[in-house]
């Protein structure tokens, strides 16, 4: 198998603004967000088509001086669409008009080009986007400071330091979705480009067995389309465990009040980060804690390509298949419960 890093199309649709993202192995060679007063699908598929446009332009600098030998045997940029290997949605919790939009285009995608199709959590996101950028570092230097200067995707050369780490998100009503981890110590490298590349043909291969099904059933095609009314659970089960950290507690929805109940009970001298929406509240009632806010687009572009080649290279590949990827949203919409 090839041994030049497959492309990703990253989707991450659980905010009012979906980011878009492609990327080459560890490089983010193009994002992209859709219009913040436009949610639907036509702002997020032309959104899509920009990320190729600008790939195309990049390609002299980021891709062709990796791959000296595929220039000299085609002369072709590998940048269209149909050069994507691999598409990744995050299917919540978040958004519920941003996350049914999002995810019924990533399964398209998927679908209509025989693509596997990775589920990904939001709030991992955050998690992996934090790690990424504040905790390759010397213990001593741990700090709110160095965490929103760092940029970096990979660090082979420093370990990660463990560390405490919630990630939070607003619900509605006074609710927010809410996430405990245990970062790892050890340094966590991609998954090699081989193992990808052998995995994608597995999965390929997999279909023609059978695997793949179609939406053909009125029932299917309302689930395909992300329309179910109720609160829901993903087919693609929420993973305890990474690689890049241990799962204290898994995604749940609580109040502020039984967040800081859960902030003072154990853990006390454990140095702490607490990232996304409700970080700096938090942190204010804990001296071990440190506020990170929520990463921008690059770093979530980055954070889940990270996710993604480490669930391409563990998951079973039946969970791949796009018609399993459904929209977590741990409640009931606004609109829906007002009509009861």
């Amino acid at each position: 198998m090839s041994l030049f890093p497959p492309l990703l199309l990253s989707i991450d649709c659980c905010d009012p603004r979906t980011v878009v993202g492609l990327v080459w192995g560890d490089q983010v060679v193009a994002m992209a967000e859709t219009p913040a007063e436009v949610r639907s699908a036509i702002s997020l598929v032309p959104t899509i088509r920009s990320l190729y446009q600008t790939a195309a332009l990049r390609y002299e600098q980021i891709i062709a001086p990796h791959i000296p030998e595929l220039q000299k045997q085609n002369a072709r940029k590998p940048l269209g669409f149909g050069d994507t290997r691999v598409v990744a949605v995050t299917y919540g919790p978040g958004s519920f008009t941003s996350l049914r939009i999002g995810l019924t285009v990533a399964k398209t995608l998927a679908y209509s080009h025989r693509l596997p199709l990775l589920g990904i959590n939001s709030l991992d996101v955050l998690l992996a986007a934090s790690r990424t950028t504040c905790l390759h570092q010397q213990s001593s230097g741990f700090s709110a400071e160095s965490c929103s200067n760092s940029q970096t995707i990979h660090d082979d050369n420093q370990p990660v330091q463990p560390k405490l780490a919630w990630a939070t998100k607003v619900a509605y009503r006074g609710l927010y979705y809410h996430k405990a981890v245990l970062f790892k110590g050890e340094r966590v490298s991609s998954p090699p480009n081989e193992v990808l590349n052998d995995r994608i043909a597995a999965y390929l291969s997999s279909q023609k067995q059978g695997l793949f099904h179609s939406p053909d059933s009125e029932r299917s095609l309302s689930t395909w389309a992300c329309s179910q009314p109720e609160a829901s659970e993903t087919a693609v089960p929420e993973r305890a465990d990474s690689v890049f950290w241990q799962t204290i507690s898994t995604t749940q929805m609580n109040s502020i009040g039984d967040l800081r109940a859960q902030l003072n009970q154990g853990h006390n001298s454990t140095p702490m980060l607490i990232v996304g929406d409700l970080g700096a509240d938090l942190a204010a009632m804990k001296d071990s804690a440190v506020h990170l806010p929520n990463p921008t687009p690059d770093q979530r572009v980055a954070a889940m390509s990270q996710l993604a080649w480490q669930t391409l290279a563990t998951t079973p590949l039946e969970l791949w298949n796009p018609m399993l990827v459904q929209p977590t949203y741990y409640r009931v919409s606004a609109a829906e419960e007002a009509t009861r």
